[in-house]
């Protein structure tokens, strides 16, 4: 068998399907697997890497489609140890071509990340999931809504230090949630919470259309890792900066 440090598997392939028989494919405990799920296969099964573990005695670790270069490149060098920009070139990837600066700063470690207490309102559980992926081993913590009126009912009972609002949802869309949630803030003398339409428009319109509606920033879907962890560092900072001045 050939020295492979690190394997790279689908879910999805057909003869790798359960656990026996990745089991069989690779029979060194030294090795490690890279497993690239997709989020429907997080949903029905969110513990399906610690059976892995736990059933064939390998390491796993996983990355959630559709996969970012800099999150592979990351992963690579977190299960072989390498983590350095010499590790990046010696793969074959350069930073300053292969790489954008916005997905090389999503590979900081969590240590650096301010503690957030994040309000996720979306229909998807899909879009959940995956955001719940791309925070995790982070100091976020998210609750979830399904609606924007549940955004608003848990905005107004909990504190928040960020929203990331998805803009079509049943019963109450993120434009309407986000205008409630904006005026009751006002009636109740509150400081302004950092809000972040999620859309699958990137049109300027829409753009224009969720800051109008009290938004603060505006991310167009499918949502990147990289692009996420930028924006919510500039708007929760740009808060907390505005928050100091007021004081003052």
């Amino acid at each position: 068998m050939n020295p492979y440090n690190v394997l790279l598997v689908d879910q999805r392939m057909a003869d790798l399907a359960g656990n026996e028989a990745i089991g069989r494919f690779v029979n060194d405990p030294a090795r490690t697997i890279i497993l690239m799920l997709s989020t429907t296969a997080l949903v029905a099964d969110p513990d399906r890497v610690k059976k892995l573990n736990r059933d064939t005695g390998i390491k796993c670790h996983y990355l959630v489609k559709p996969i970012k270069r800099a999150d592979l490149l990351g992963a690579i060098m977190e299960v072989t140890g390498r983590r350095s920009l010499e590790a990046a070139s010696a793969a074959g990837v350069h930073p300053s071509t292969s790489v954008g600066a916005a997905e090389r700063r999503s590979s900081v470690p969590s240590v650096n990340l301010r503690p957030l207490r994040i309000l996720l309102a979306d229909d998807s559980p899909d879009n959940r999931m995956l955001i719940d992926a791309y925070v995790k081993k982070t100091p976020y913590r998210i609750d979830h809504a399904v609606d924007g009126s549940i955004a608003v009912e848990k905005f107004r009972a909990n504190h928040y230090d960020l929203v990331l609002m998805d803009i079509q949802m049943p019963v109450m869309d993120g434009y309407t949630a986000a205008r409630t949630i904006r005026e009751w803030e006002r009636t109740q003398g509150l400081v302004r919470t950092p809000i972040i339409a999620l859309t699958a428009s990137a049109l300027d319109e829409s753009v224009v259309r969720s800051i109008e509606a009290g938004c603060d920033a505006h991310v167009s879907k499918p949502v990147k890792r990289a692009t996420l962890f930028e924006v919510i560092i500039a708007v929760t900072d740009a808060a907390r900066n505005a928050a100091g001045k007021t004081e003052i």
